[in-house]
């Protein structure tokens, strides 16, 4: 069985993702879980996407410093992140570091 050329080709195009990769990342996030039914149920309508993409945002910055484990393709419409069981815990944040997105 040949494998599908277009998943060939895909799965050469990840990278890991910089800081600087954030923003698109952050917005490429908010509108994958836009009309999702928790943040429809905790985020209210007329501030949910700015609020999703301010969440999101802290999210990848907190991975990407402390473990380094988000990829995305070049273009940043795909994305994952994740944080192995094993990984060291995160570091207690400083107090007011952490921008209120909630």
């Amino acid at each position: 069985m040949q494998p599908n050329r277009r998943s060939a080709d895909l799965a050469a195009d990840v990278r890991i993702a910089t800081e600087f990769d954030v923003p698109t990342l952050a917005t490429t996030l908010a509108a994958a879980f836009q009309g999702y039914v928790w943040t429809d149920w905790v985020l209210p309508p007329a501030t949910r996407g700015d609020r999703m993409v301010r969440c999101f945002d802290n999210d990848l910055r907190a991975v990407i410093k402390y473990w380094g484990q988000v990829w995305m393709t070049p273009d940043g419409t795909s994305a994952a992140a994740w944080i192995a069981p094993e990984s060291p815990p995160m570091p207690e944040a400083e107090p007011g570091s952490v921008p209120a997105v909630w």
